[in-house]
């Protein structure tokens, strides 16, 4: 009992010591530490240090994306009919695949890991449900569904969409919805 009244009482009056010395703000009220004390306390290469200014390292930043597509890494080959069909879709929208982040859909990745990685505003599934990202939501093929300020939209895979023109009629709505260009009715 001794012990845990002395340690509280260190703590209680603990005086931060840095490297500033005597400079305005620094003192007892401040506590800017050095370079060496943040080192050691930020294990993790999170931040680069710049003497005493705070960078975030690339590891650390969120990538920025218009859209994010899911979808088998196979039919995203631009060589193949469903790539290129991608490719159309893509360009009729104002974008190409350097605005878009591909993810294997074979890869088990749910939608809460892809919203930790990227700031995205559209999120289009190719052959993939929302259960099937984690999310359960009433979705219908090819429209918009709006979760967590995100536009979401779940299409069949790209080899069923090329035989369906009613669901392309339907996707192209939305893409353009989504994307803002063409007529808005």
């Amino acid at each position: 009992m001794v012990d845990e009244k002395r340690r509280r009482r260190k703590i209680a009056n603990f005086r931060p010591v840095n490297e500033y010395g005597n400079k305005p703000g620094s003192g007892k009220d401040s506590i800017r530490p050095g370079g060496e004390a943040l080192r050691a306390l930020y294990k993790e290469h999170v931040y680069r240090l710049g003497g005493s200014d705070f960078e975030p390292s690339a590891d650390s930043v969120k990538s920025t994306q218009k859209a994010l597509i899911v979808l088998p890494l196979s039919e995203a080959d631009p060589n193949s009919a469903e790539g290129q069909m991608l490719d159309r879709m893509l360009g009729a929208v104002g974008l190409d695949r350097s605005g878009c982040r591909l993810v294997d859909s074979l890869s088990g990745i749910n939608y809460r890991q892809l919203a930790s990685e990227t700031l995205f505003e559209v999120l289009l599934a190719f052959g993939q449900s929302g259960a099937d990202l984690g999310i359960h939501l009433q979705t219908r093929p090819c429209q918009i569904v709006r979760f967590q300020d995100r536009m979401l939209i779940f299409c069949p895979a790209l080899k069923e969409l090329a035989a369906d023109p009613a669901a392309k009629k339907v996707l192209w709505g939305s893409l353009q919805q989504a994307f803002g260009t063409g007529s808005k009715a």
